[in-house]
């Protein structure tokens, strides 16, 4: 039996994907490049980021870190199952099974 958590990620993620390839890549008809998409995600964030107040998130930023090295799907499932682990050993509250 698999755990309903881990079931939600995987088909949330696959989902994400899937609407990700569909829709994220063309704008007006026309494939956008990974320069296109980085560009209007640097020019999102200098609206939304007062990066004064966060130095090493610019400096990461321009150094082109990539926040998931091992993927976006590999990153949340290391959360998640790390968070499965850590609630395996906890007491339950009466009732809980």
């Amino acid at each position: 039996m698999s755990d309903p958590a881990v079931d939600a990620y995987v088909r949330g993620a696959a989902r994400l994907q899937r609407n990700a390839t569909d829709t994220a890549d063309v704008e007006d008809g026309a494939p956008r490049t990974a320069r296109e998409r980085e560009r209007e995600r640097d020019r999102a964030l200098d609206r939304l980021v007062d990066f004064s107040r966060f130095p090493a998130l610019d400096r990461a930023l321009a150094a082109s870190a990539v926040p998931y090295a091992q993927g976006r799907f590999a990153f949340g499932s290391r959360r998640l199952l790390d968070g499965i682990e850590g609630a395996v050993g906890e007491p339950q509250a009466p009732g809980c099974r």
